[in-house]
């Protein structure tokens, strides 16, 4: 899609690399160039290793040392970075509620889904005052497992 867009060189790079990580950058790359594609490599690549070790409950370390499917390392101000996110997030207050308890400004931790399987909010989701009332109206015992929700941060509201 960003092909024939100009001024994208860099994210085009950051793509290619991304969909083909034993590609070498193209020569015309200037160094300049060149280490905006390798950072942004390895803050997405970073993200999606992050984001799949929580989903996956991973509790060992969601900041892996080194970058996936490669022996390059992290450069050390995002591995600093995807620490600070981490610590953000182990000290924010998760609870196990009820779909009745929702209350506005709550995250769902984990995608909630209706006993046949059908997604009812996905994780991430931040509670709003049409979930909280609709919350009220779904049956009891018609969502499979736990309702799993992030508590706002005090003072952020």
């Amino acid at each position: 899609m960003v092909a024939h867009m100009t001024r994208l060189e860099v994210v085009r790079g950051i793509l290619a690399a991304l969909a083909d990580p034993d590609r070498k950058p193209p020569a015309s790359l200037t160094p300049v160039q060149e280490r905006p594609i390798r950072r942004g490599v390895q803050i997405l690549r970073g993200a999606m290793e992050v984001e799949t070790r929580e989903s996956q409950r991973a509790s060992d370390s969601l900041v892996p040392p080194m970058v996936s499917g490669g022996a390059d390392p992290y450069e050390p101000e995002l591995l600093e970075a995807l620490r600070t996110v981490r610590e953000a997030r182990l000290v924010d207050d998760i609870r196990e509620i009820a779909l009745t308890d929702l209350e506005v400004g709550m995250i769902f931790v984990d995608d909630v889904r209706m006993e046949g399987g059908t997604l009812l909010v996905a994780r991430g989701c931040e509670v709003t005052p049409g979930m909280v009332a609709r919350g009220r109206n779904i049956r009891k015992g018609s969502v499979t497992g736990s309702v799993r929700v992030r508590l706002p941060r005090r003072g952020t509201r």
